[in-house]
């Protein structure tokens, strides 16, 4: 269980990377993301912003882009990432989500 868990948090850390560079394309803010994610894992991350009860420095951004899907907080509440993440610590980043409309 624990290599499927370090597997899922390095396959959540690329992806991570992959979407904050796609989201600067953009014009979203994420080189400070990006400076920890060379530090620090993308769950790790993630699961501090949660803590603290702040988005990424992203997600304004994508989503008066109207592209959430490139967001953490969106890659949280994907269910091939559950393992990595509590209900509580899911349901926080959904209900994020959810106030700007992006489950409907």
């Amino acid at each position: 269980m624990i290599k499927k868990t370090e597997a899922a948090a390095k396959q959540f850390t690329e992806q991570l990377v992959s979407r904050t560079q796609k989201a600067m394309e953009l014009g979203a803010p994420g080189k400070r993301l990006l400076q920890q994610l060379e530090r620090e894992s993308g769950p790790s991350i993630m699961r501090g912003l949660i803590r603290r009860q702040r988005v990424s420095d992203t997600f304004s951004f994508l989503e008066k882009a109207g592209h959430l899907e490139l967001s953490p907080e969106a890659m949280v509440t994907e269910s091939a990432y559950g393992a990595l993440f509590t209900d509580e610590e899911v349901n926080w980043c959904f209900e994020q989500l959810c106030d700007c409309g992006y489950f409907r």
